[in-house]
């Protein structure tokens, strides 16, 4: 397959192949199938739109986000998106 350019008259470039997107969107599509039948909920959301995902490539990116994930929580409180923010009054 390839994208085809009409405005700027370039030489077709071939879509690279993105086996982790691929993987990624496998098992989202599987989870939240048995997750809405659990709920039976179908076709309810269950993925955040627009987050960040990131792959764990080392021990240090590992500590690094199990460090966030327990901080996360704590300064939830302050954070500007908490809906009792003072920002938002």
């Amino acid at each position: 397959m390839y994208i085809q350019s009409q405005e700027y008259k370039t030489k077709p470039q071939p879509m690279k192949y993105n086996p982790n997107k691929h993987h990624r969107r496998s098992i989202k599509t599987v989870s939240t199938k048995q997750i809405n039948i659990l709920r039976d909920a179908p076709g309810t959301p269950v993925w955040q739109r627009n987050y960040y995902e990131h792959i764990i490539r080392n021990q240090d990116a590992l500590a690094k986000i199990r460090e966030y994930m327990i901080n996360n929580p704590i300064v939830w409180e302050i954070d500007q998106l908490h809906p009792n923010h003072p920002a938002k009054w």
